[in-house]
């Protein structure tokens, strides 16, 4: 707490009997501690190489900033913006005339390019007859999310996988997660063909329905 702080000694054996005279006061003063700064941003936080986003963070103009991200301050980035290009985790620490310091909540920034095109492949035959299907699938990603297209139509869940029973077009759009629409690619398209049923066949006879053994 905020005061004057002294200090007795005294001999451990003898109580309070022998005791020194008090030192002369030390004055201890408790300073107050910036608000917590929270950063803002101007657009997404996940983006493709090439572009950036602005993290701005509102404070007194007689406060200090220094922004950081995982491998400490970043050098010479010490307004209150900071423009970020690459990925990591960014936060700034602000300084009030106290020289007492608080820091921010970090945000994520993810950077990516798009990847390559995936290849689908059918787990079989892309031609069978109405009632079966067939699984068209990729190689899993976990940092990849998925969409896939039957004639330019979305369908399916977001799977590097999926089973269809119907003819037709089928293609799968990959996306960095996070990244965006920049960061899409299409796949290779496979078409798939369902063959009809022949009609129920109608047995005639050219005899009797009626006929001895031998």
């Amino acid at each position: 707490a905020k005061g004057n702080y002294t200090l007795e000694v005294s001999l451990g054996d003898m109580g309070d009997k022998c005791i020194s005279d008090a030192s002369d006061p030390v004055f201890v003063d408790v300073l107050n501690f910036p608000d917590k700064p929270a950063i803002e941003v101007s657009g997404p936080l996940g983006f493709c190489e090439g572009d950036s986003v602005e993290m701005s963070v509102s404070v007194s103009a007689d406060y200090s900033c220094r922004w950081g991200n995982e491998n400490g301050i970043l050098s010479g980035m010490n307004g209150t913006t900071y423009t970020a290009k690459e990925s990591g985790k960014y936060y700034v620490e602000v300084t009030n005339q106290n020289n007492c310091t608080r820091v921010s909540d970090s945000k994520q920034v993810t950077v990516a390019s798009a990847p390559d095109p995936p290849t689908i492949i059918a787990q079989g035959s892309i031609n069978f007859c109405r009632g079966d299907s067939v699984e068209l699938s990729t190689g899993p990603n976990p940092n990849y999310t998925y969409q896939w297209r039957h004639e330019e139509a979305n369908i399916g869940t977001n799977s590097s996988k999926i089973f269809v029973q119907n003819s037709g077009n089928y293609q799968l759009v990959v996306e960095v997660s996070g990244v965006g629409v920049c960061s899409q690619v299409t796949s290779n398209t496979i078409k798939i063909s369902i063959l009809e049923n022949p009609e129920r066949p109608s047995i005639s006879l050219d005899g009797p329905d009626r006929i001895c053994t031998g």
